[in-house]
């Protein structure tokens, strides 16, 4: 039908490209896939990261208020100890 027609029409127009010009179409193609599912990734590490920072569990609040009180490197060995 008409979607074969467009098909048939898409390939020839392909085809009669330089095949480097093919190639280097078609690596863009990939790298764009590649970035739009780094996207995704990246989006769902934010997200990750702002239920982790809304996070008001007592181990999260001691965690915090060590730090605050002592410094990170406390709040780490507390942590560190715990596991």
């Amino acid at each position: 039908g008409d979607e074969m027609k467009a098909a048939m029409a898409l390939a020839t127009q392909i085809t009669s490209a330089a095949p480097r010009s093919v190639q280097m179409t078609k690596a863009a193609i990939h790298r764009s896939y590649e970035l739009a599912q780094m996207r995704t990734a990246l989006l769902e590490a934010l997200e990750t990261d702002i239920l982790i920072e809304a996070d008001e569990s007592p181990e999260r609040l001691e965690f915090n208020r060590i730090r605050k009180e002592q410094g990170l490197k406390a709040a780490l060995a507390w942590r560190d100890a715990r596991a």
